[in-house]
């Protein structure tokens, strides 16, 4: 190998590569992120959520 050498790597000229970070599949990043991901998995709730809330209002408008 000391035939290849040619010579030393200057180090000052490199860039900083900054740190990776790890984050689990199972675990979101912040709040607004978990909660989008609730809804997803659990997207009954919403819909129900919004349906009732709709059947109530023509429900209402209709006895007004």
């Amino acid at each position: 190998m000391e035939k290849y050498f040619i010579g030393e790597l200057d180090e000052s000229s490199l860039p900083e590569i900054p740190e990776l970070k790890i984050y689990k599949k199972d675990q979101p990043q912040d709040s607004v992120q978990k909660l989008f991901d609730l809804t997803k998995q659990y997207w009954v709730v919403p819909v129900s959520i919004i349906t009732i809330s709709v059947a109530v209002s023509v429900l209402f408008s209709r006895k007004t």
